[in-house]
Parts: C-alpha cells; sequence; structure tokens
C-alpha cells in the first residue's frame, strides 16, 4: 500500500512543512509501531501500526481524529515522515 494516498494532498503537504519545522518529538519505531508527540496548538499523541510497507491502523488524539477524520490528520502525516 503507498502510505500517501492515505492523506489528502493538502494534510500531506502541512504534515511535511510540520516535520521539517522539527514538530515530532519523542519519535519511536519498532518493526510494527511508530510513536511520537507531535507538537502543534497543543501536543498530540501519534501512532501508526505497521506490517511491512502497510499501514494497519492510525491513532492521533487531536480533535480533527476524533471527530473520525482518523485517515486525514497532519500529525500523522508528520510522524510517516520521520
Amino acid at each position: 500500500m503507498e502510505w500517501h494516498a492515505l492523506f489528502r494532498p493538502h494534510i500531506l503537504d502541512r504534515g511535511i512543512e510540520y516535520y521539517e519545522d522539527g514538530n515530532v518529538i519523542d519519535f519511536e519505531c519498532t518493526e510494527d509501531t511508530i510513536t511520537a508527540r507531535v507538537m502543534g496548538s497543543e501536543d498530540y499523541n501519534v501512532e501508526i501500526d505497521i506490517e511491512k510497507e502497510n499501514v494497519l491502523g492510525m491513532y492521533c488524539s487531536c480533535p480533527y481524529a476524533r471527530d473520525g477524520k482518523q485517515l486525514f490528520v497532519k500529525q500523522m502525516e508528520r510522524l510517516k515522515t520521520k
């Protein structure tokens, strides 16, 4: 699966910008999980579950993701670019 396809283009662009600005902290990557804290208007926790190149699931503690827009959050994109 091409993980870029999980994000709307403007979210992808903003996520890359936030990453380049150094807003991804506490980054950890294991064989099957990527986690980090992402600084935005507040700090948000992000987790991405992976298997090989496939994204199995994503979680972000931001209000946008809690509203059911889980696949389109810029914090998750920031984490995947790390």
